[in-house]
């Protein structure tokens, strides 16, 4: 693999990893902001037919599940990028994205130190 190989499967692997985590970030933190708007609205409605202590567990469940659903996706699409587009050392099998920048500036792995990289003469 030539250095600019690697730098261009690298840079995927490091651009969708961010979409993996900023993507159900964003969805979280969006209905967040909308489910603000009927908080108040629900926990009235609720306060009319259970007590303070169900209405207070059951305003904060939704928040509460969407926070543990947008954890759950980020591990899930996280390991899906580093299946599928991760740069993988030939000798030991492991990840080399993360660690760009020493195997470009060595050529090797920083993991097994064997050569990874073709010099491009």
């Amino acid at each position: 693999m030539s250095i600019s190989e690697f730098n261009r499967a690298a840079g995927v692997f490091q651009k969708r990893t961010r979409i993996a985590i900023l993507g159900p970030s964003a969805i979280a933190f969006a209905f967040f902001i909308a489910y603000d708007q009927f908080q108040e609205r629900l926990e009235s409605f609720l306060s009319t037919r259970f007590d303070s202590f169900t209405v207070d567990i059951l305003t904060k469940l939704p928040i509460a599940l969407v926070q543990i659903a947008a954890v759950v996706c980020i591990f899930w699409m996280y390991g899906r990028v580093k299946r599928q587009s991760g740069v993988r050392c030939p000798h030991c099998a492991k990840g080399l994205a993360n660690r760009k920048k020493i195997v470009i500036a060595s050529g090797n792995c920083p993991f097994c130190g064997k050569k990874v990289i073709e010099d491009e003469s």
